[in-house]
């Protein structure tokens, strides 16, 4: 997966409003990958099990297909979310209690970046990026919540299907 996936959401947050993670995020981080390297990804999940990850959930969106795929490592949660270009943007699903949302933000070029000491992937105009995930990012804001408040989001679906039991992920992650 090296080169296929980036730096999104709250860590990239972080690191472009603060210079640092979120003080109130430091257990969550939050990646993205394209559709197309699905397969790629699930082949992944044995290296990175055998390297102190544990797969704790692999999340379907209301149409059955794969959206998130939920790691854990020293207490910290991984989360790499899929999204599909459609047209000139990225799509994804998030999942927040029975409620499924579907974002769009423009898809980019990928860059390298430096945080933690290595050198990650973002998009190319992460300002673009945050102000279509976040509006004013700029500004902190303790009660958002992106299931509510991110401009991002072009429809709620409820009632949305995840996968609890990852001890098969062959039988529940298909593209």
């Amino acid at each position: 997966m090296a080169d296929r996936y980036w730096i999104w959401g709250g860590l990239l947050l972080g690191w472009a409003r603060e210079g640092r993670v979120l003080a109130h995020d430091t257990a969550d981080v939050d990646f993205a990958f394209r559709d197309t390297d699905f397969e790629r990804m699930q082949a992944s999940i044995p290296a990175l099990e055998a390297n102190g990850f544990h797969l704790i959930e692999a999340v379907r969106n209301a149409a059955g297909d794969l959206s998130v795929l939920k790691l854990k490592r020293s207490g910290i949660h991984f989360d790499f979310g899929k999204v599909t270009k459609v047209g000139e943007r990225h799509r994804y699903y998030g999942r927040f209690s029975t409620t499924q949302v579907v974002g769009e933000i423009p898809a980019q070029p990928l860059v390298p970046f430096e945080l933690f000491g290595r050198t990650w992937l973002k998009s190319e105009d992460h300002e673009r990026e945050l102000t279509a995930m976040y509006g004013d990012w700029r500004t902190p804001k303790e009660d958002w919540h992106a299931e509510r408040d991110s401009p991002a989001i072009v429809s709620r679906e409820y009632d949305c299907v995840d996968i609890d039991d990852v001890t098969n992920l062959s039988e529940h992650c298909q593209p």
